[in-house]
């Protein structure tokens, strides 16, 4: 035999293909658990076949580096007998047997439950009688090469159609044992078989070649399915409802698949897509779906497959169906050669439609879920308005809408305050909520104190302006009863001067408040000695003339002003009766306001001076009186004594 004559176990071939075949019946039960419809096989164990080969390059497997593998696939290398000749497993004369040893590779992408009659079908010829006996064995080796299960010597029923000899042509032995076991992701099949052909006849094991394809067949319970199947529209939402009166760039249905395959990507070698319409005619007949994963896809668990469908406008309108099928490298084989892919090949399915109309119902609401009567509502889909009505004075509106996606859209005085997408697969019910609230707004002053009886006018987001002017409550407030959400303008006079123009972007109940170009004038009023004057007359005068305020100052000789920015004249008038002299006293000053101030007004001639009063003369008067009775007395008295 040539250098490739190597007396390889044949456990690792056989472990190989067991790996392959758990791998496979694991996808089929993962496939069923997902309550997708599959073919007439799927739960079943299938007799997945796995080809022995040899690999021009070493590959790396349970930790160590064969060029004996084997796989689903029947890329055979050697294409000749000679070369098949030269490259089989040979035992001279004078040794009792051969082994032959292989691995399956790539490694399991996913968890594989073989179960049922494990077979090794080996070509196999001897220059004398036919061999003595058979022994297989069957290992699970993970990616470092720890054997983590083993099935132990085998001594399989062998059947074959020859008699005693089996020198010429080469035939097939089948090697068959009954065993369960599940392989881990990321394990290996090692399988090996050994041939007892005696040591008075030379033997050769043939393998890798298409007239001798020795190879092992597995019952695995895991093997490619799908796992669903989802349909978009143009952008990549998943959708069920598709439109006749979209646009040609938007009448398209995208069909996706999950393929997942245990034995790795390199084991799926078809996915095909069916699309039924309502008259059950194929509008796409059994197109290949594109592979849309990159990377290592051969060894990768799951990929993702896509197709899609241009749809005319004149397309049927009504209920839509869409089959998948997976069809796996032994399903392909089964067709060369019978006719057919079962059981190799699983389906599933999914619906949608195209221009079928269900009654909506749809229930509009503000942000308090109050109803609104007589909002304006459409139904937009696409760049087309379908519907549009007016809701009831319940807030409700029906109309019928054909399946698909819609934009529904609510306007409340001219303003858009909803946009909501909904689905429409079957008659629906639905409540819009609106961008529509009750806001309050807080007018206030430099110093955020309420501006009460202030003018407000408004804006709102149509651009309609609200008049007469609203004037604030005794908190400085206006309220609004359903407002639509949106930028509200505001111009804001105080006793016929504008004191703010701004813009509330309104997205809540608020409140808001309004900070306005309002100042507080505190007027300090003081005598020439620098004491509080207490009910002086202070009056405000704008710069035209005009009176602006009266207040009389309190106990500590302060009033207080609300005056918009300017300058103003302060006048101060004060009248008394000072020791019982009428005193009438005024003070002007000037000031410009810009912000929240305070200012002193002094009355420069009160109080008076005391020998200026009456009543300071008064007490003189009475002074000298006393002074002259008394003296008058003395005298008197003084000359009574002489």
């Amino acid at each position: 035999m040539s250098g490739h004559c190597l007396k390889l176990k044949a456990s690792v071939l056989l472990a190989h293909l067991t790996v392959l075949l758990v791998a496979c019946f694991s996808l089929l039960g993962a496939l069923g658990a997902n309550g997708l419809a599959f073919g007439v096989y799927s739960g079943q164990p299938k007799p997945m076949e796995f080809y022995l080969h040899y690999a021009d390059t070493p590959v790396h497997v349970a930790g160590l580096n064969s060029k004996y593998v084997f796989n689903t696939t029947q890329f055979f290398k050697f294409s000749t007998q000679a070369e098949a000749y030269s490259n089989s497993f040979y035992k001279p004369i004078g040794q009792p047997k051969i082994a032959v040893d292989f691995y399956l590779y790539p490694n399991l992408a996913g968890p594989v439950t073989i179960d049922g009659l494990w077979q090794a079908l080996v070509w196999i010829n001897a220059s004398a009688y036919k061999p003595a006996g058979f022994n297989m064995e069957f290992r699970e080796i993970d990616v470092g090469g720890t054997t983590i299960w083993d099935s132990g010597t085998l001594s399989p029923t062998v059947t074959s159609s020859i008699g005693g000899y089996i020198d010429a042509p080469v035939l097939n032995y089948n090697l068959s044992s009954t065993l369960t076991h599940t392989f881990a992701v990321g394990s290996t099949i090692q399988v090996e078989v050994t041939v007892n052909a005696g040591s008075s006849a030379d033997t050769r094991i043939w393998y890798d070649s298409p007239y001798y394809p020795s190879k092992v067949i597995l019952p695995l319970e895991d093997y490619a399915r799908l796992v669903d199947v989802k349909s978009f529209d143009i952008n990549y939402t998943e959708t069920n409802t598709y439109s006749v009166l979209w646009n040609a760039t938007q009448r398209v249905v995208i069909v996706q698949t999950n393929v997942t395959d245990p034995l790795g990507g390199y084991d799926v070698y078809m996915v095909n897509v069916t699309i039924f319409d309502p008259a059950a005619q194929k509008v796409v007949d059994n197109t290949n779906m594109t592979r849309m994963t990159d990377g290592l896809w051969q060894t990768q668990y799951s990929a993702i497959y896509e197709a899609s469908w241009s749809y005319p406008d004149t397309a049927m309108s009504g209920n839509y169906s869409i089959e998948v099928s997976v069809i796996d490298n032994n399903g392909w084989y089964q067709l060369m050669s019978y006719g057919t892919f079962e059981p190799f090949i699983e389906y599933a399915y999914q619906g949608f439609s195209i221009g079928v109309q269900y009654p909506v119902l749809l229930r509009v609401v503000d942000a308090h879920g109050q109803t609104m009567a007589n909002a304006d509502v459409q139904a937009i889909s696409g760049e087309f308005t379908l519907a549009e009505g007016v809701t009831n004075s319940s807030g409700w509106w029906k109309t019928n809408l054909w399946a698909g996606n819609y934009n529904i859209t609510v306007f409340w005085y001219a303003t858009e305050v909803a946009r909501q997408p909904i689905q429409v697969a079957n008659a629906s019910q639905y409540t819009i909520a609106c961008q529509v609230y009750y806001p309050s707004f807080k007018i206030v002053d430099d110093t955020n104190q309420a501006l009460e009886q202030a003018e407000v006018y408004l804006r709102v987001p149509n651009g309609t302006v609200i008049v007469p002017a609203v004037y604030t409550d005794a908190n400085g407030v206006i309220n609004l009863t359903q407002a639509s959400g949106g930028s509200y303008e505001f111009v804001i006079s105080w006793k016929s001067v504008n004191v703010q123009d701004t813009t509330i972007l309104v997205n809540s109940d608020g409140p808001y408040t309004i900070k306005t170009r309002v100042y507080q004038l505190v007027v300090n009023v003081l005598g020439n000695d620098g004491t509080p004057i207490e009910n002086a007359y202070i009056i405000i005068y704008t710069q035209s003339g005009a009176g602006y305020g009266l207040e009389l100052s309190n106990a500590s000789g302060q009033a207080v002003f609300k005056v918009p920015q300017g300058t103003y004249q302060i006048d101060v008038r004060f009248s008394t009766v000072y020791w019982l002299t009428v005193v009438a006293s005024n003070a002007t000053e000037s000031l410009a306001v810009n912000s929240s101030t305070s200012t002193n007004v002094t009355l420069k001639n009160y109080p008076p001076p005391v020998w200026a009063t009456t009543q300071f003369w008064l007490f003189v008067g009475i002074a000298i009186a006393t002074a002259i009775i008394v003296l008058v007395l003395w005298l008197t008295m003084k000359r009574k004594r002489s």
